[in-house]
């Protein structure tokens, strides 16, 4: 077990290192007991900015909603984040479930493309939708055969639509799994093995998806101390036409502050042969990720001293120096498992 652990921990120094560069400016933590319209704000799970607001998803399906903020940034620090609206999601004449984890600001028009986890246990379709700045339902995009929960679901619950992104021209979108559909692997391990996210291809005006490619997860690095360690994709931006930035987001029981690791990946898609052994097919979607950053290296320089769940990722305001931003936000679940913190990171991309 000990070499198996000591193994994972040293296989990150393999990969190529990416020439996006980030430096840490500033960690926002959002208080415990805020509220906005007298509901508690958490369960932040994506994040947008367009025009100058951001946009964050909520993932309560009991309340689904959108929120609006500004967020006020000083030098390199962030000052303050205002909340201005919640746009509800409209779930009337609908049995859908809504787990929302991602969200895009339309780039035409007034709405959104969100991302819905579903429920898979109780049979709840996941799902793509366009919505409109109301939250009504104007588009649902369709989905392969493998992932729906009417035609022999491949799934796993709660690690369904993570994540989407727009293409760099926007007139496309990425929407990624969070983790493997059981054809394409396994859920990571503590040793490496095949686990391949599936990340579909959209075209804006089209409901069908043009194209599959796959994305390589890594094997879990911290030994948990209880029994449950996961490791999924959790969001994802394209850089420029052919870099994208990764987010994976681990988790290893009874850790305490220790117990979430994070890790950014550079990654170009490419079209690769769904139908080789699964673990050529691992190999050789590895080969085009690149290291950008391990945020365990950041964790002691945060005045939390902690990565807390971050799901969702998004670019921000332009630096005086002309330097682009990234923010990160951790979805606290409302504390239901446990103690957490709603925490926003926020970065100079200094190389690239």
């Amino acid at each position: 077990m000990a070499m198996i652990y000591l193994n994972s921990c040293a296989s990150l120094k393999s990969y190529e290192r990416s020439k996006i560069e980030l430096k840490l400016l500033d960690e926002y933590i959002i208080a415990k007991d805020a509220k906005f319209n007298a509901e508690p704000i958490g369960g932040l799970s994506g994040i947008d900015y367009r025009d100058g607001y951001f946009y964050w998803v909520v993932d309560v399906p009991s309340n689904p909603r959108i929120y609006k903020t500004t967020i006020e940034f000083d030098a390199e620090k962030i000052k303050q984040i205002n909340f201005i609206e919640a746009i509800k999601i409209n779930t009337d004449n609908t049995d859908l479930w809504f787990d929302l984890e991602s969200v895009l600001a339309h780039p035409n028009q007034p709405g959104f493309l969100v991302s819905s986890e579903g429920s898979i246990k109780n049979k709840k379709q996941s799902g793509i939708y366009q919505i409109d700045e109301q939250g009504k339902i104007q588009k649902t995009y369709s989905l392969p055969d493998y992932i729906d929960v009417n035609k022999g679901n491949q799934a796993h619950h709660n690690g369904v639509w993570e994540s989407l992104c727009f293409t760099p021209d926007q007139s496309q979108f990425l929407a990624a799994l969070e983790l493997p559909a059981s054809r394409w692997g396994q859920k990571p391990k503590l040793y490496d093995t095949p686990a391949l996210v599936s990340v579909l291809r959209y075209d804006l005006a089209d409901k069908n998806y043009q194209k599959e490619y796959f994305y390589p997860l890594e094997r879990i690095r911290t030994w948990p101390l209880k029994p449950f360690a996961i490791n999924g994709l959790t969001a994802m931006l394209a850089f420029d036409e052919s870099r994208y930035i990764m987010l994976e987001r681990a988790y290893s029981a009874g850790r305490g502050n220790k117990a979430n690791r994070a890790i950014l990946f550079e990654y170009k898609f490419t079209d690769l042969n769904p139908d080789q052994n699964l673990k050529q097919l691992n190999r050789e979607a590895k080969t085009h990720k690149k290291l950008i950053l391990d945020l365990k290296k950041i964790r002691k320089s945060l005045a939390s001293k902690r990565l807390d769940n971050l799901e969702g990722m998004c670019f921000g305001p332009t630096l005086p120096n002309g330097n682009p931003t990234l923010l990160l936000v951790a979805d606290n679940n409302f504390n239901s498992f446990d103690e957490q913190i709603n925490q926003v990171l926020w970065f100079e991309i200094k190389k690239h």
